[in-house]
């Protein structure tokens, strides 16, 4: 099941926080704000429940400052092993939510699932502190992919 084209852009959007923020991968924190920065389903699903974007953007960046860039970061960063057990998380989630229609990619709403769902990375400790949830988030995701069928 491939990635639909906004979490894609999600992605790049991550590796390009990554970079701004100095930093030499590609943090579940950087995915994140990949997310908030793509705007699609995965924000909804946080404004929904009652997330600022900004607040949850200036939490991130209040437990994890900005460095200085390395002057050889550039181009695509490698992913740490809790940014890549959320997106495993976030497969998982895809392919249990789509079973019905093998055609439905992996959307931002199912990388903000596996991000909570992964529970040792910093955007899981930081949704969390919003008081979101698994099920919660899991709720509103079937409340805006159910209003867009519609």
């Amino acid at each position: 099941m491939p990635f639909t084209e906004a979490t894609q852009r999600a992605l790049q959007l991550a590796n390009s926080q990554a970079i701004r923020l100095g930093h030499e991968y590609i943090g579940t924190e950087h995915l994140l704000l990949g997310l908030i920065d793509e705007g699609g389903v995965a924000l909804q699903i946080l404004k929904a429940l009652g997330v600022a974007p900004d607040s949850l953007r200036l939490a991130v960046e209040a437990v994890h400052p900005s460095e200085s860039p390395p002057a050889h970061v550039a181009g695509r960063l490698p992913q740490s092993p809790l940014a890549k057990k959320a997106i495993e998380c976030a497969l998982e989630e895809g392919y249990g939510r789509n079973n019905r229609d093998p055609t439905t990619g992996i959307d931002t709403g199912d990388i903000l699932l596996g991000l909570i769902r992964e529970r040792a990375g910093m955007a899981s400790q930081l949704l969390e502190g919003f008081r979101i949830t698994l099920e919660n988030a899991k709720q509103q995701l079937i409340i805006i992919t159910d209003n867009g069928r519609s």
